[in-house]
C-alpha cells in the first residue's frame, strides 16, 4: 500500500523530527522521543500507537473520526454495525445498543485469528493437490504418446497383414488365370489339329466312295481305313473352372482372426499367473469334491446307522409296551386278589371280635358268679 505523503509525518508535537509513529486516537504522528513524553501524559497514555510504516495516514485520519459530526469515534453501535461519537449517542443512534470499541475490535481480530486458520486449513491441501495434477499431466502426456504408439503400431501391423494378404490373394487368382489359360489354349491347339486331321480323312473318304472301280476303291480304301485307325480320339469337353471365390466377409474374418490372434497371444503372455491360479483353484477343488465325498460316505453310514438304531428303538418300544401291558395286567390281577384278601380278613377279622366277645362276656359271667358264691360264703361265716 503507498503511503500518503502528508505533513503528519512530521512530528506534531516538535515539529522537527520525523514522525515514525502514529496516535490513532490523536490523529497525529509522532517521534520516538515525543512518543515517551506523549505515554507519560495519563489522558493518552491508553491510546493505540503504530509504525506510519505499517498504514496510510490519510485514510487513518479520516476513518477515525464522526464525519457527521467531526468528533473522536468512542463507541460501536450494535444495532448499526458502526462507529459513533459522542454526539452519535444523543441524537442519531439514541436509545440504541452500544459497546466498547476494544471490546467489539477486539471481537472482531478473534474471528479474523479464527478465519485465518480456517482458510489456511481450506487451502493447506492445494499445493498437494496441484502437485498431484501436475505429475497427473505428466502422466497423461505419457499414456497418451503410449496410446498413440500402441494405436499407431496396429494400424501399421494391420496395413502390413492386410497388404500381405491382398498380395497373397491377387497372385493365387493370376496364377490360377494363367494356369488356366494355358490349359485351355493347349485344349484348343490340340482340338485344331484333330479337327484338321479328321477333316482330311472325311475328305479322302467322300472322294473315294466316287470311285467306280471296286479293286481300287479297296486298295484305296484299306490305306485311309490304316488311317482312320491311327486317328487320336476326339477330346471331351475339359471342366470348365471358376475363379476362386473371394468375398469381403472372408476377407474381413481373416483379418479378425488375425487380430484375435494377437489379443490372445497378449493375453496368453499376460496369464500365466492367472493359469497358475487356476490350476491351483483346480487342484483345491479335487481337493473338495474327495472330501465331499467322504463326507458323503460318512453321512451314508451315519444314516443307516440312524435307520438302524431307530428301528431298535421302535421295537423296543413295542417290546417295553407289550411288557406295560402285561404289567398291567398283572397289576389289575393282583389288586383284585389284594382286595379279595382285604374282604376276607375283614370277615375273619369280624368272626374273631364276635368271638373275643363272647369269651370275655363268659370270662364276665364266670367272674360275677364267683364273686357272689365268696360273698355268700363269707356272709355265712360270719353268722356263723
Amino acid at each position: 500500500m503507498a503511503m500518503a505523503q502528508t505533513s503528519t509525518q512530521i512530528c506534531h508535537m516538535c515539529a522537527e523530527s520525523s514522525g515514525v509513529l502514529y496516535c490513532y486516537e490523536c490523529q497525529h504522528a509522532l517521534c520516538t522521543i515525543c512518543r515517551e513524553l506523549h505515554d507519560m501524559i495519563p489522558a493518552t497514555s491508553e491510546h493505540t500507537i503504530t509504525t506510519t510504516s505499517t498504514i496510510d495516514l490519510a485514510v487513518v485520519g479520516q476513518k477515525s473520526q464522526c464525519s457527521q459530526h467531526d468528533k473522536e469515534f468512542l463507541f460501536f453501535c450494535v444495532n448499526c454495525n458502526e462507529f459513533i461519537c459522542s454526539k452519535c449517542v444523543i441524537s442519531t443512534h439514541k436509545n440504541h445498543s452500544f459497546s466498547g470499541i476494544t471490546e467489539t475490535v477486539s471481537e472482531e481480530r478473534d474471528k479474523a485469528k479464527l478465519q485465518i486458520t480456517d482458510l489456511r486449513a481450506k487451502i493447506e491441501p492445494l499445493p498437494k493437490i496441484m502437485d498431484k495434477m501436475r505429475c497427473h499431466i505428466d502422466h497423461l502426456q505419457v499414456a497418451s504418446k503410449k496410446c498413440h504408439d500402441t494405436i499407431n503400431y496396429v494400424r501399421n501391423d494391420l496395413d502390413a497383414y492386410i497388404g500381405t494378404r491382398t498380395k497373397i490373394r491377387i497372385t493365387e487368382i493370376d496364377d490360377n488365370e494363367t494356369l488356366e489359360q494355358q490349359r485351355y489354349q493347349s485344349f484348343m491347339n490340340d482340338s485344331k489339329h484333330i479337327l484338321k486331321k479328321y477333316t482330311q480323312v472325311i475328305s479322302e473318304l467322300e472322294n473315294l466312295l466316287s470311285e467306280k472301280h471296286d479293286i481300287t476303291f479297296h486298295s484305296c480304301y484299306g490305306v485311309t481305313n490304316i488311317e482312320i485307325q491311327n486317328l487320336v480320339d476326339v477330346p471331351t469337353e475339359p471342366s470348365l473352372t471358376q475363379v476362386p471365390f473371394v468375398e469381403n466377409k472372408m476377407l474381413y474374418r481373416e483379418i479378425i482372426a488375425h487380430m484375435e490372434s494377437k489379443v490372445e497371444d497378449s493375453l496368453c503372455q499376460s496369464c500365466t499367473n492367472h493359469q497358475d491360479k487356476i490350476d491351483e483353484l483346480l487342484k483345491e477343488k479335487e481337493k473338495l469334491e474327495i472330501r465331499f465325498e467322504r463326507c458323503s460316505t460318512q453321512m451314508t453310514q451315519k444314516d443307516e446307522e440312524i435307520r438302524s438304531l431307530t428301528l431298535k428303538i421302535e421295537g423296543l418300544k413295542i417290546k417295553s409296551s407289550t411288557q406295560m401291558t402285561r404289567k398291567d395286567e398283572e397289576i389289575r390281577s393282583l389288586t383284585l386278589e389284594i382286595d379279595g384278601l382285604k374282604n376276607k380278613l375283614k370277615d375273619v377279622d369280624a368272626k374273631q371280635v364276635q368271638h373275643v366277645e363272647e369269651t370275655c362276656d363268659e370270662t364276665d359271667n364266670q367272674e360275677s358268679t364267683s364273686s357272689d358264691d365268696e360273698a355268700d360264703s363269707q356272709e355265712s361265716a360270719s353268722s356263723e
